[in-house]
């Protein structure tokens, strides 16, 4: 008989410290579930990527690092046309330029110094169609068509505002006639 009650003592004790032990166990498991649902809110970056909440907090995550100095605040875009180009063109034959006519010269671009005047910052080949897109900080500049054909070639003012595209276009004069 005394060993059916130690065994039933000991019984008691495990089905006890087994209990115990699961109720440890679901507590632990459950801290886990806390979960927080962010806003699907979202940021926009310098760069123009965009990021959203995440974390604990919903903070907004960080934007990507992007060097400071070649964040662009807008753009420069043009088109450079290039005539005549044979000594007799006529609407109905016309004497389209090669396309190393157009990737044979650059557009150049100086930037305001304040006082001190304009100091080239950019430079850039034309596309083989003519077209040329250049990303800026914002301010004032000139562009120029280098070679320009006759004359050293327009120095053409122009504004660049963030998120925006300033048009400058150019026509450049071979002197063919």
């Amino acid at each position: 008989m005394k060993t059916k009650i130690i065994l039933a003592i000991f019984g008691a004790i495990a089905a006890v410290a087994l209990g115990a032990w699961v109720f440890k166990m679901q507590n632990e498991a459950g801290k886990g579930d806390d979960q927080v649902f962010c806003t699907q809110e979202a940021k926009q970056c310098p760069d123009g990527s965009y990021v959203g909440r995440t974390g604990p907090k919903c903070e907004f995550a960080p934007c990507p690092f992007v060097d400071n100095s070649r964040i662009a605040g807008g753009y420069v875009a043009g088109h450079v046309s290039i005539g005549p180009n044979c000594p007799v063109e006529r609407p109905d034959m016309p004497c389209e330029p090669s396309p190393e006519a157009y990737t044979s010269r650059e557009v150049v671009i100086f930037k305001s110094d304040g006082d001190a005047g304009f100091i080239e910052t950019e430079r850039m080949h034309l596309d083989e169609n003519g077209n040329y897109k250049i990303a800026l900080g914002p301010g004032n500049y000139l562009a120029q068509i280098q070679p320009a054909g006759i004359g050293p070639g327009e120095k053409k003012p122009f504004t660049i505002t963030s998120f925006e595209t300033t048009t400058v276009n150019f026509d450049i004069d071979t002197g063919i006639r």
